[in-house]
């Protein structure tokens, strides 16, 4: 595994800038004067996907190759991972299925299903691997 370097957080921010949003960095007066010191708070709830799983998910697919992406994405997550994969996909155009247990909240696997059709969602005693071979003869 190779050492995560500052030109690698750079590029990174790069490559991600034109579909992430510019969150506000704010002060927290209550976390700083329980510290004793200054603390800021990264306001990430204003991405488009509520957190910061966007900017991950999206410096993960921007970084594969373009024959990576044509084969499409899948992602195994009940909650902002999951949006997040089916957000990029759809703001990039890629195929993505996003496998979600019946017990996500209804919101998340909505959220997920509007830029990623594919989406599915899994019972726990249904293995995911037959709804992977199910959604994929879908299309």
């Amino acid at each position: 595994m190779s050492t995560l370097t500052y030109a690698d957080i750079l590029a990174a921010a790069e490559r991600i800038a034109p579909y992430v949003l510019r969150t506000p960095l704010l002060p927290s007066a209550m976390l700083s004067e329980l510290l004793g010191l200054r603390v800021s708070l990264k306001y990430e709830l204003f991405q488009h996907t509520a957190s910061f799983k966007a900017r991950g998910a999206f410096n993960a697919i921007l970084s594969l190759s373009n024959a990576q992406r044509k084969r499409g994405l899948v992602a195994v997550s009940g909650g902002n991972h999951g949006k997040a994969v089916a957000y990029a996909a759809g703001r990039l155009g890629l195929r993505a299925l996003v496998l979600m247990p019946q017990s996500a909240a209804p919101s998340a696997i909505t959220f997920a299903r509007e830029p990623a059709p594919r989406c599915s969602s899994f019972h726990r005693r249904r293995r995911p691997s037959r709804t992977l071979r199910s959604c994929s003869r879908r299309g």
